[in-house]
């Protein structure tokens, strides 16, 4: 799950900036990742999966700027896309980066 962690921090430092970098929560098996993204505010929450202690789950979720015309902010789904898709990507560049365990990386 720390990977996972780290992937969302690449992602959002990608698009803007981090605010809150991977809080946990009471129970420590939930992480709150909290930033900016222009005027957007971003929040993810990592969670291990309840069926699968290797399978974690992520949700993103995105806000624009408030507004009293709007009566207040608004998803903004395309960014929270966006992230995902980032997100997902670092992962994979983390994972195919990280030597197996049992084993010494080469010098």
């Amino acid at each position: 799950m720390l990977m996972v962690v780290e992937a969302v921090k690449q992602a959002i430092e990608n698009a803007g900036i981090i605010t809150k970098p991977g809080v946990a929560s009471r129970d420590n098996n939930t992480y709150i990742v909290s930033g900016r993204v222009d005027t957007r505010h971003v929040w993810v929450e990592i969670k291990p999966d309840p069926q699968s202690a290797n399978i974690s789950y992520v949700t993103f979720q995105t806000r624009t700027k408030s507004s009293w015309v709007v009566g207040g902010r608004n998803p903004d789904l395309v960014l929270a896309g966006r992230l995902a898709e980032d997100t997902t990507l670092k992962l994979i560049s983390i994972v195919q980066n990280t030597p197996p365990t049992g084993t010494t990386a080469a010098p």
